[in-house]
């Protein structure tokens, strides 16, 4: 019996690593061209935006943690109440 072993080269020594890596160089400033032409806004604008919402999400996580807290400490001294 006899087996048959076959080797993989690449032709003229290409490195897998470097088609890799150009691929993903490649990409990446496809990517951030076509971010720029298709940008719904302005930077500054944008960064206003973005400024004005994460205010209005603080404080409306903080009205929503003072609720939570109100409301367990209203149980906490109902429970205390009962047990007494």
């Amino acid at each position: 019996m006899t087996t048959h072993t076959q080797e993989f080269s690449y032709p003229d020594q290409i490195n897998p690593t470097k088609l890799v890596l150009k691929g993903l160089l490649i990409g990446g400033l496809v990517g951030a061209g076509t971010m720029l032409f298709l940008a719904p806004q302005s930077g500054r604008k944008l960064r206003a935006n973005i400024q004005k919402k994460t205010h209005e999400l603080r404080e409306h996580t903080a009205d929503t943690v003072k609720d939570a807290v109100a409301q367990v400490k209203s149980k906490g001294y109902q429970i205390k109440d009962d047990v007494r």
